[in-house]
């Protein structure tokens, strides 16, 4: 686990973390030690697999380790430059999420829907960070919209939000946008994503409302881990 005084966490500020981020990370840690535990020696036999791209071609890949982003830099660096997200089967799919059998794949960039949606949807995410650090209360949901994205967090104790507030946010999402940080998607089962955010009352109602057996996606980039379908 990266040290909660790396100097990007928070916007520039990583002394002002609130404690449920160290909270966060020690039961993703837990979980992820877990799965690593549970998840053999790797030495089962590789198996091959065949990605159909959108352009009627196709390309060989290995089952578990392909990734959509080494198709997408054997199309071109340029193509792998501008990727955001992938559709796998018509599902949205992380760049780096290695591939689990024989495919459909297209590659989107910022002019795709897809594409368009993911990159606001985890630009919230950097806000949410900022404002953790910033007001320390709880966030409830921050999608994207169409020309944008916003999270709501409730504040309490009467604050309001002032314009300076605004400008400080600004560069603590700069700082943050500049960090070179990769997303790290992690399954959750429900008593496991209930523990992680068993300290904020919105995300808990979010976890109750899942049907058992859900399969429930958290993802982190630095210090920050929210609920989030990808």
């Amino acid at each position: 686990m990266a040290s909660v005084e790396d100097k990007s966490w928070g916007g520039g500020n990583p002394d002002e973390a609130p404690e449920y981020v160290r909270h966060r990370l020690k039961v993703w840690d837990e979980i992820v030690a877990r799965r690593q535990a549970q998840g053999g020696d790797g030495s089962a036999e590789k198996t091959s697999i065949t990605i159909s791209l959108s352009d009627g071609s196709k390309r060989e890949g290995i089952k578990g380790e392909t990734t959509p982003m080494e198709i997408a830099r054997s199309l071109g660096e340029d193509i792998a430059r501008e990727a955001i997200v992938a559709l796998v089967d018509e599902n949205v799919w992380d760049m780096t999420r290695p591939l689990v059998g024989n495919c459909s794949l297209k590659i989107c960039n910022f002019d795709t829907p897809q594409g368009k949606s993911v990159f606001w949807h985890s630009t919230a995410h950097m806000l949410g960070e900022a404002m953790e650090y910033k007001f320390k209360g709880e966030l409830c949901i921050g999608p994207p919209v169409e020309d944008g994205f916003y999270y709501d967090m409730h504040i309490g104790d009467g604050r309001t939000v002032q314009d300076e507030t605004f400008k400080d946010l600004e560069k603590r999402i700069e700082r943050i946008s500049k960090s070179q940080r990769k997303f790290e998607r992690l399954e959750l089962e429900k008593d496991e994503a209930r523990a992680m955010f068993s300290y904020n009352k919105f995300k808990a109602e979010l976890i109750e409302k899942l049907e058992e057996g859900t399969t429930i996606t958290a993802y982190r980039d630095g210090p920050f881990i929210d609920l989030c379908r990808g």
